[in-house]
């Protein structure tokens, strides 16, 4: 579909029968499902050919737009508005594709380490905590009142949301030569953009770059810390530079000695936990990870026996490990050494006011009159990460 001018106008009969059977709707997500699955490369997809077959009388609007044939274009003045949507909705689909396409890119990791949460505000915002109860949930006697459960007074601030985006403008001239894969460039550089963007503002937060966390109202601290105020813990491992199992043992004892303020009991943990590294420790990790067995002892004693055993990360079976980098690690800590491990996810929330959205202009507006614009697409997102957890990870430096 869409790959050649045939296809092209095979769509455009799809869509009219959709449209007739009132569901034009089900046309796009079609369209948007092929681009997901690779069965529509956007590159080979001509904007010319789609302006001409999405839009009524579009081979001649588009022989309209020819340098050449300016002078009779004044006889337009006097016809109806030229209906562009379907051309700007199937543009707005494959960027829409696109974009996400992009975003979830192998290269992007930040918002994996995020619990994304819906925010109907903009503003910063207060999040009450739900606090572990404790041991109450003992013998209730007859007669007697069952313990109470609820949130609690503990509370986290999440800063303000802020907004991102980029509009991609066709006009009558980029169709009329075709310039597909010039806005197709132009479009790929401003998704890498806002990624970028997207993703130091989420991993400045999950590996404590920006100091945001802020508990019960008092002033900003840092994330990572041997010390914090508002309920003291320590989650950063001086000396513990990742070399193998032991290290990743050394980081995840320390949980052990992270409580909850309320009740005195440890943080619950997820059975999943990921390894923060930069690019330098990768192939460290996966190794730590992958090793089928590990040795103890000596082999130069004679005194001293060698063991061989199991990879103890691969024995128990209460806790998997995922491994997690990307090149931004190591830029945005400046270290190629420090790591992270945790429950990312319980740690740290993305509060979403607009999720990634795409909204398309038609020809009959301001700016198709002033400036020749078929269609312009819009991309947007809102939102700001927040640390609500920081006992859940732990920094480790070497």
């Amino acid at each position: 579909m869409l790959h050649n001018r045939k296809e092209v106008k095979d769509a455009a009969s799809m869509l009219e029968s959709y449209t007739s059977e009132g569901r034009p709707a089900q046309f796009y997500q079609e369209v948007g499902t092929l681009l997901e699955s690779g069965e529509i490369n956007p590159e080979s997809c001509s904007i010319r050919e789609l302006f001409e077959a999405f839009v009524s009388d579009g081979s001649e609007l588009v022989e309209n737009m020819n340098p050449r044939n300016r002078v009779n274009s004044v006889l337009l003045e006097a016809g109806d508005a030229v209906d562009t949507s379907r051309f700007s909705n199937i543009i707005g689909q494959i960027t829409y594709s696109t974009t996400m396409a992009k975003l979830d890119g192998p290269e992007f990791i930040g918002r994996s380490l995020h619990k994304t949460v819906s925010s109907k505000t903009q503003e910063q915002e207060i999040i009450p905590g739900v606090s572990m109860i404790g041991d109450v949930a003992e013998d209730v006697g007859e007669g007697k009142a069952y313990p109470r459960v609820g949130v609690s007074e503990e509370w986290v601030t999440i800063p303000r949301k802020i907004k991102d985006g980029w509009i991609l403008e066709i006009t009558e001239e980029a169709i009329f030569e075709d310039k597909t894969g010039l806005l197709l460039q132009r479009s790929n550089a401003a998704t890498e953009s806002l990624g970028i963007t997207w993703e130091k503002e989420l991993l400045d937060n999950a590996l404590g770059i920006t100091t945001s966390y802020s508990r019960n109202g008092g002033a900003q601290q840092a994330t990572y810390g041997d010390t914090h105020t508002q309920g003291t813990f320590d989650n950063l491992a001086a000396s513990n530079g990742l070399v193998d199992y032991t290290d990743i043992e050394a980081a995840t004892n320390l949980f052990d000695d992270i409580t909850d303020p309320n009740t005195g009991e440890p943080v619950y943990l997820s059975g999943t936990l990921q390894i923060v590294v930069p690019t330098d420790l990768e192939l460290t990790l996966l190794s730590i990870l992958n090793a089928t067995e590990i040795s103890t002892g000596d082999t130069t004693s004679a005194t001293v026996p060698v063991t061989m055993a199991r990879n103890p990360l691969q024995a128990q079976n209460r806790r998997t490990y995922v491994p997690v980098t990307s090149q931004y690690v190591s830029a945005r800590t400046s270290s190629a050494t420090t790591w992270f491990i945790g429950d990312f996810k319980g740690a740290f929330q993305y509060h979403e006011n607009w999720p990634i959205q795409v909204f398309r202009m038609d020809r009959n507006s301001q700016e198709g009159f002033n400036r020749d614009v078929v269609t312009a697409i819009k991309v947007r997102r809102k939102g700001v990460p927040a640390v609500v957890e920081p006992r859940k990870v732990i920094k480790c430096t070497a």
